[in-house]
């Protein structure tokens, strides 16, 4: 409570309201019906890719979201403000091709609320979102994984950052126009060794040049059987950034051999002594807890930079683990999309701080796309996925109880590019199984893409990659617009 009390006292005195802020943007109008939108975006699809299953685009145990419906038909009727949807998953979401499909439909539909739930991937040394993005003149220790890596403890993104750098700037600008906003939510955990951060900008021109900064090292030591391609994917990075990192010429590897997954020197930006700018805001108090701090601000914007500064003695680093962006003065949807390459149900279940700030996040509809990992993994053990499932969604339902979920299985794909993966199926049964002993709805993706080994038909649309597990960025469209397809089924059919 001290670092609040401390927070408040010197941002009492911050700078105006900045001229180049806009007033906050007036309730969205949605669109027409959902009927007419759903059936319009399958009809559509249904001409463009006809190895579709359209008719199994539905949920199973659809009941299980009828809180969701009902906020979702209040929203509408102008009886509620916000509706939030929190979307869970692996690299199929990390990108935000997938969930940022469904973000741009619902809130065509229902009007926005806010970007939602944003992290500085950049930081991570790893591919994310590109409608917004985030530099530091810090350097982040950072985890990406829960296992064979060490590092920071992670948080509601699946991901971890520390500095000990400090002062520091943390710089944040979206690129869409429609996703201001005017409050801030940051998740890390304030602990009596965390530095106090202060939101505020960057002055126009205060970036003085770019320097480079030295960075830890990460190594991996080949396993047998391992290729380049499965360690890329394992660390979420390129089969090429591999062999620039270890001056290899060919993919070819040696079970024993070390190799440099990350780290080395990178690019950080110089900013002039007085760059940081703080911005008038109003704490929210009622939503402080241990997991986050809110900045509710006068004004809203589409920028915001966060000063990390040590003013107690016990303070040493800072960690972050998102920032949730909302526009409080709209109506309408908030969709925040949480994904991780190659991760699977176990690794949000040891992240250390997900399940608390999950509970700070208060979604209303929580949507679990997980299951391409479990089964690709080279050691496949179905009772171990189920295990991790169960424990996941039982962690769910003790931090949100007041959310739903939906479950979806996993997509179709093929292992080493070529050969049909009967673990699939084995996951996908798991999922809908889970899906029943918790209560929760599911959507049969696997079934919806066209069933085992649809994903070739896939790739010879151009929706898929040539792994034959990733999709191309339409892909990912696609499977964006048949959930949304699904959902709006459901909620038409009830309204």
């Amino acid at each position: 409570m001290l670092q609040i009390w401390v927070l408040n006292i010197l941002l009492s005195a911050a700078a105006p309201a900045l001229a180049q802020q806009q007033p906050l943007a007036s309730p969205v109008a949605v669109s027409s019906s959902a009927s007419d939108t759903y059936q319009a975006l399958l009809d559509n699809l249904s001409q463009a890719y006809p190895f579709l299953l359209i008719t199994a685009d539905t949920l199973s145990q659809a009941e299980a979201l009828d809180a969701f419906w009902d906020k979702l038909a209040a929203l509408e009727r102008g009886e509620r403000d916000k509706v939030h949807i929190l979307h869970i998953g692996d690299s199929h979401i990390q990108a935000d091709f997938y969930s940022g499909k469904v973000r741009s439909l619902m809130q065509k539909q229902f009007g926005s609320a806010g970007r939602g739930l944003v992290f500085p991937y950049k930081l991570a040394r790893t591919n994310g979102p590109n409608d917004y993005r985030c530099s530091s003149n810090a350097v982040w220790e950072y985890r990406r994984r829960a296992y064979g890596e060490t590092g920071p403890p992670m948080g509601i993104c699946g991901f971890g950052l520390k500095t000990t750098n400090q002062p520091f700037l943390l710089e944040l600008n979206l690129k869409n126009a429609a996703d201001s906003f005017n409050q801030a939510t940051v998740f890390y955990p304030k602990t009596e060794t965390a530095y106090n951060l202060f939101p505020g900008r960057i002055k126009p021109g205060a970036q003085l040049s770019t320097t480079t900064a030295s960075g830890a090292k990460r190594y991996h030591k080949i396993k047998s059987g391992e290729t380049l391609s499965h360690i890329a994917r394992r660390y979420g990075t390129s089969v090429r950034t591999l062999q620039r990192l270890n001056g290899l010429r060919s993919t070819r590897i040696r079970a024993g051999q070390r190799l440099v997954v990350s780290g080395g020197s990178v690019a950080v930006p110089k900013y002039a002594p007085d760059a940081f700018e703080p911005i008038p805001f109003v704490s929210d108090t009622t939503a402080v807890s241990f997991f986050s701090s809110v900045f509710t601000f006068a004004t809203s914007t589409n920028s915001l930079a966060i000063k990390g500064e040590k003013i107690l003695a016990a303070q040493k680093e800072s960690h972050l683990h998102g920032i949730l962006l909302e526009n409080t003065a709209g109506r309408g949807v908030l969709y925040s999309s949480v994904g991780v390459n190659g991760a699977t149900s176990g690794h949000y279940n040891q992240a250390e701080y997900f399940a608390g700030q999950l509970s700070a996040l208060s979604p209303d509809l929580i949507i679990v796309s997980l299951g391409t990992n479990e089964a690709l993994g080279g050691r496949f053990d179905g009772e171990e996925v189920r295990r991790e499932l169960d424990k996941l969604l039982t962690a769910i339902r003790e931090a949100a109880p007041g959310a739903a979920v939906l479950l979806s299985t996993n997509p179709d794909a093929l292992r080493r590019r070529r050969y049909t993966n009967a673990h699939g199926i084995t996951v996908k049964n798991i999922i809908k199984q889970a899906a029943e002993k918790h209560g929760t709805a599911s959507w049969d993706l696997h079934a919806v893409m066209g069933g085992q080994g649809s994903i070739r038909r896939w790739r010879t649309a151009q929706l898929a990659q040539s792994d034959y597990v990733h999709l191309t960025r339409r892909g990912y469209e696609v499977q964006g617009e048949l959930l949304f397809a699904a959902l709006m089924r459901e909620y038409a059919s009830r309204n």
